[in-house]
């Protein structure tokens, strides 16, 4: 085959001990058609872009490199749309630069799924969970059907991204919707629109490797100002709700009953964080109370009447005593 049919997504800041691990992975692939290897590196401040320019001189027909002066992520903007909308290929596999593909044939084999499912518009893996320095930690968690539908996507919200393929045209510029871009996470709102035009198929076996808390990526600095500061996390959930209420009216309700019963989930969330007791004690969230352990709720309810700092400091004293 002539023509390139996979084109791989790769955002990456500030990952020069992990971008080559990513780059290796992609070359290694054995394929029957042709891809390319799409580097989106956003203005990172260590040597990742000297990396990419060194791998670039070596594989200048496979890797297509952009270099970013300013941080486009910081100013709001999808980095991943502005990397695809380059892309030539009828599939889009993504993989961030802090993450990496162990399997050889892991392209050839969601590729081989995808031509001769053209009902299925999104395909992904399971992944292994490794630390910074590729020490494995175990399986990523997740428990998966082989073929899923939107009704049953909120069980996908934590799908490894590095496992994604999806058909290309679902995600073109003038497809996506407004409320895309208000989404508060990219990953969840494409699997939304993608699984609105079909199934999405999962197989069962460890293709890439997802590396968990890289210091000084992007996500994990906003993953420490939102743990220190509920206010963001409440921003976030407000903006998923506001999320699902858009995806609903944009899919002619076609799966109601899914998006009410993860508003219903998020709002139990937002509550808890404000310490709202008479929302989150209301009739309105007893389904979400009745799934979860009594020693949770008791610990949310306790939480509402308890004084922010006092209970951190509980927190506190209790990691101290009995340590993880």
């Amino acid at each position: 085959m002539d023509e390139v049919l996979v084109s791989i997504n790769c955002i990456t800041y500030n990952h020069e001990k992990y971008i080559a691990d990513a780059l290796e992975g992609f070359l290694m692939q054995k394929t029957n058609f042709k891809y390319e290897i799409l580097l989106h590196d956003d203005a990172s401040t260590d040597k990742t872009a000297e990396i990419i320019r060194r791998y670039h001189a070596r594989y200048p027909h496979l890797i297509k490199p952009m270099y970013q002066k300013e941080n486009q992520y910081s100013k709001g903007l999808r980095v991943s749309l502005i990397n695809v909308a380059r892309a030539i290929g009828k599939y889009i596999a993504d993989c961030e630069g802090d993450d990496y593909w162990i399997d050889p044939y892991k392209l050839q084999k969601q590729f081989d799924y995808m031509e001769s499912n053209p009902e299925c518009s999104m395909c992904f893996h399971d992944a292994i969970l490794v630390d910074n320095d590729k020490t494995y930690l175990g399986p990523f968690p997740g428990h998966y059907n082989r073929t899923t539908e939107v009704k049953d996507i909120k069980e996908l919200i934590f799908i490894p991204t590095a496992s994604r393929v999806y058909r290309k045209h679902f995600l073109d510029v003038q497809n996506i919707p407004e409320w895309y871009y208000k989404s508060p996470y990219g990953d969840f709102a494409s699997m939304l629109i993608c699984s609105n035009h079909g199934y999405i198929y999962y197989i069962n076996e460890n293709m890439s490797a997802y590396r968990t808390n890289v210091p000084g990526s992007i996500l994990y600095n906003a993953r420490l100002r939102s743990k220190k500061n509920p206010e963001i996390r409440i921003d976030r959930l407000n903006s998923r709700i506001n999320e699902l209420l858009s995806y609903n009216e944009w899919s002619n309700f076609k799966n109601d009953s899914f998006v009410k019963e993860m508003i219903l989930s998020e709002e139990f969330k937002k509550y808890s964080l404000e310490r709202n007791f008479r929302q989150i004690s209301s009739k309105k969230y007893k389904s979400i109370r009745q799934k979860m352990k009594f020693s949770i709720v008791l610990k949310i309810y306790t939480r509402c009447f308890i004084p922010r700092k006092v209970y951190q400091l509980l927190r506190k004293l209790k990691s101290a005593i009995i340590p993880n």
